[in-house]
């Protein structure tokens, strides 16, 4: 008896395995099946010491951050629709600007980015919860740890 409950275990696993490969890697968004999800909107929030940029999409997505220079944060949601590029949301300092984009990541999936242009280097965090995305940088703080000034000429 427990043999044939083996067996019966395995097959489920391997059908379920099956499934998921015919599936091609598709994901389902609730009521439309095959829709990829979107982007709902881009704010900014300025709290007590830190400018909060919040990107909203239409469910929880798969992002990367990247930062190509001190004064630029890029997120990329991968598989997410856009309704048209352009600027949005005001400035908060120190985000001078909030544009979004469209790209194609390495392997050529596309994807809407998100870029947020700083007026001076400043220590961002990126982090989600459900389906939106927070893009919180210090307002306060002076020098970005890490980076480096120009030492003192002696004269």
């Amino acid at each position: 008896m427990e043999r044939s409950w083996m067996r019966f275990r395995v097959a489920a696993v391997v059908l379920a395995a099956a499934t998921a490969a015919g599936a091609g890697g598709r994901t389902f968004a609730a009521g439309a099946a095959g829709a990829s999800p979107e982007l709902r909107g881009v704010s900014t929030r300025l709290d007590r010491a830190t400018s909060t940029v919040l990107i909203e999409a239409s469910e929880p997505v798969a992002y990367v951050t990247s930062q190509p220079d001190p004064l630029t944060v890029f997120v990329d949601l991968r598989n997410v629709r856009a309704a048209g590029p352009g600027a949005v949301a005001g400035p908060v300092p120190p985000v001078s600007a909030v544009r979004v984009e469209g790209a194609a990541a390495a392997d050529g999936v596309p994807v809407t980015r998100v870029r947020v242009a700083l007026e001076r280097p400043a220590p961002h965090r990126v982090r989600s919860s459900r389906n939106v995305i927070y893009v919180e940088v210090d307002r306060l703080a002076e020098k970005v740890p890490g980076t480096f000034s120009e030492p003192a000429r002696e004269k």
